[in-house]
């Protein structure tokens, strides 16, 4: 027993310094560590700002509108040429005096218009007929067939008989001081023709007299002879 508690005496004094070396060895391993991580720290200070790299995908959303124009751009070009007519710009909106005439215009194209007269072929062929006597009293007898010829064209297209045997009549006497026999008796013939189918006594009369003086002309006094006899008893009857 005295033997152990002499070991444990000497024993104490060792334990005792191995705990109170134990922390100063842990101090000592962390000195290390701490140093580096200081180095470290002050390395990072020491070192100029770096820029981030940028970003591929961050840059994408930049170019974008660059496209997007270059597609409206596209697209543009390709209406105008589908439609040239637009390409030279919106047709130009017509100013207010423009627009009132223009509807105006419309107004009255919508309106009933009044019924413009035509011509009268009645009037016509009476104005005719009157120009071919006052060219034949001036001897002008090329100008009254031609007035004749008009007033007998508008007789016909009025329905007129009547006028158109006053323009026959007046044809044979143009034919007639032309010398144009043949014509003269035509014209007169076909006039008579007119005349009988209105039963227009007077007026086949006149036309057995200038019958009978174109006989007379021609130097046929017994033909002429037998017209003026005709014309005589037409108008006793």
């Amino acid at each position: 027993m005295p033997e152990e508690g002499q070991e444990a005496e000497a024993l104490a004094p060792q334990e005792e310094a191995e705990r109170q070396g134990e922390p100063a060895a842990e101090e000592q391993a962390a000195e290390p560590v701490v140093e580096a991580q200081a180095e470290e720290a002050e390395a990072r200070d020491d070192e100029p700002d770096q820029e981030p790299e940028p970003d591929p995908k961050a840059a994408e959303p930049a170019d974008e509108p660059e496209a997007q124009v270059e597609v409206e751009a596209e697209a543009k070009g390709q209406a105008e040429a589908e439609s040239p007519a637009e390409s030279d710009g919106e047709p130009e909106q017509p100013s207010a005096p423009e627009a009132k005439a223009d509807q105006a215009a419309a107004q009255e194209a919508q309106e009933p218009r009044e019924k413009i007269p035509t011509a009268d072929p009645g009037k016509d062929t009476a104005k005719a007929l009157e120009s071919g006597r006052a060219a034949l009293l001036r001897g002008d007898y090329e100008r009254a067939r031609s007035q004749w010829e008009q007033a007998v064209a508008s007789a016909r297209e009025a329905g007129d008989e009547p006028g158109q045997a006053d323009s026959l009549l007046g044809l044979g006497m143009a034919a007639l001081f032309r010398g144009e026999y043949d014509a003269a008796e035509t014209n007169y013939e076909q006039a008579l023709s007119i005349r009988q189918r209105l039963d227009d006594r007077s007026g086949q009369a006149e036309l057995l007299e200038q019958i009978g003086l174109l006989e007379t002309m021609r130097g046929k006094t017994g033909p002429a002879r037998t017209r003026y006899q005709q014309a005589k008893e037409v108008r006793e009857t």
